[in-house]
Parts: C-alpha cells; structure tokens; sequence
C-alpha cells in the first residue's frame, strides 16, 4: 500500500507537459529533490545511509520512530524508487536475520 502511494505521488510531479523517464525496473523517475521532499514530508523518512555505483548513487531513506524505510538510486538528479518497507530493524545480529520472532 505504502509503496503504491509513492509511486502515485510520483506520478502526480510529473505532469503532463514534461516527458517521463523510466526507471530500470519499469517506475517512473522523479527528481531527487521532489522525492526526498516528499518521503520527508508523508514519512518523516530522511536519507541516512548513501552509496556509489560507479555513476548512480543509492540511498536509504529511514523514519527510525516507526521503522519505515525507502531506499532509491539516482541517476543525474532522478531518482527510482527501488523498495519501502515497514518494520525495519536496527543493529540486527546476523545469526538472528531470519528469526521470525523479530
């Protein structure tokens, strides 16, 4: 549900006048600015955590209050939304990954 409101909202920045840019999996691309804005705003997701692929870069978005996350690649000022979810989890060890209890 979550995620078919981004992509809703995502839809709505576009606009009619402008040609829409297509991400790798098919979403369509925002600008970064718009996006981040917006996760900041219906969310309180901010960045925390960013990569480096060679010339996209990969961010996390996160609310730690309710455990929301988002993460993105941008790609010359676009961003994608790749995948949000609930429940995201802190410092995890890693023998307790796939522990269905957390």
């Amino acid at each position: 549900m979550r995620l078919l409101l981004i992509i809703v909202m995502i839809l709505s920045l576009l606009g009619t006048a402008q040609a829409a840019v297509y991400c790798r999996n098919g979403r369509t691309a925002v600008p970064y600015a718009k996006l981040a804005d917006f996760l900041g705003k219906k969310y309180k997701e901010a960045p925390t955590h960013l990569g480096i692929s060679g010339t996209d870069f990969i961010v996390l978005f996160t609310n730690k209050e309710k455990g929301t996350m988002t993460i993105v690649t941008v790609t010359k000022g676009l961003a994608c939304v790749i995948i949000a979810a609930e429940e995201w989890h802190y410092n995890v060890p890693a023998e307790n990954l796939f522990d269905p209890e957390l």
